[in-house]
């Protein structure tokens, strides 16, 4: 009913038609508004439930972002440690000087054979030390390498470590460190040991960074959504590793490919050479 409806009497609108208008004006505001406070109340619904999805999202990225750091961590203090290691080992050549002029005065064969096979241990873990031109990198490296020898897995390597410079030492930690360590877990699960095979290269293609991780792998590899899956009681936390070089080669705006092919996992990353970094390989090259 509109107002111009409203019936008239002598005197102006009749009593009853004004109740009613009015009865029919408050229905209709009781309704809207009704329907107003449903409309908010899902409104307000679906933002809390906006909300707690967004939380949700924000919690898993900030642990997985702690795992990815606690990963870097984990492999810059790897480094510290190879790198007294390293040094120790260094040492022990210089010490050999001594053990010679002692050989040379022993009368007694077999003290002289037991003299020569320490001698020769020692030797084999001097030269596998990598010496790629840059320091942090032969550190990484030959720890890496140090651990095939003493569980069987040919480690081979043809590394221009210049091309490095421009990269932090964490970062180099977390690339190297971590792919290799994937690709040992992967030849520590092959039992002919003449198969376990791990090949890393670093060059450069073009304006590029290639850096290459090759091993050698007898059994099924199951890679999805860019992650393998695992059989390891931490699944959790299982994947950090290939995430973590993910993340750092993002830094760089480099990117990462995975390939399988004839029983070889290949994993390249390509980096963009900045300005200042290709200079620096420029020089280099």
């Amino acid at each position: 009913m509109k107002l111009d409806q409203l019936k008239k009497g002598f005197w102006g609108y009749k009593k009853a038609s004004v109740y009613e208008y009015i009865t029919m004006m408050e229905e209709e505001f009781s309704e809207k508004l009704a329907e107003k406070v449903t409309e908010q109340k899902t409104q307000e619904e679906q933002y809390r439930t906006q909300i707690a999805a967004l939380e949700k999202e924000l919690s898993r990225v900030r642990k997985e972002l702690e795992a990815v750091q606690n990963v870097l961590q984990n492999q810059y203090a790897q480094y510290k440690q190879s790198k007294e290691s390293i040094e120790l080992i260094n040492y022990k050549y210089h010490d050999l000087k001594h053990q010679i002029a002692v050989l040379r005065s022993e009368a007694d064969p077999g003290k002289r054979e037991a003299f020569l096979d320490k001698m020769e241990a020692d030797i084999k873990k001097y030269e596998s030390q990598n010496k790629t031109g840059n320091k942090v990198l032969d550190t990484v490296l030959t720890t890496k390498s140090l651990y095939c020898a003493k569980h069987n897995i040919t480690f081979t390597c043809v590394a221009d470590g210049t091309l490095l410079d421009f990269m932090e030492v964490m970062d180099i930690c977390s690339i190297f460190g971590n792919a290799l360590d994937n690709a040992i877990e992967c030849e520590l699960k092959i039992p002919d040991k003449e198969k376990r095979l791990i090949h890393v290269s670093v060059s450069k293609q073009k304006n590029f960074l290639l850096l290459r991780f090759e091993n050698y792998y007898d059994t099924e590899l199951n890679y999805q959504g860019g992650a393998f899956i695992t059989t390891k009681r931490d699944k959790e936390f299982h994947g950090y590793g290939l995430k973590s070089i993910r993340y750092t080669v993002n830094k760089y705006d480099g990117a990462v490919s995975i390939d399988t092919k004839e029983n070889w996992f290949d994993l390249k990353i390509l980096i963009p050479a900045s300005e200042n970094a290709q200079k620096q390989i420029d020089k280099i090259v």
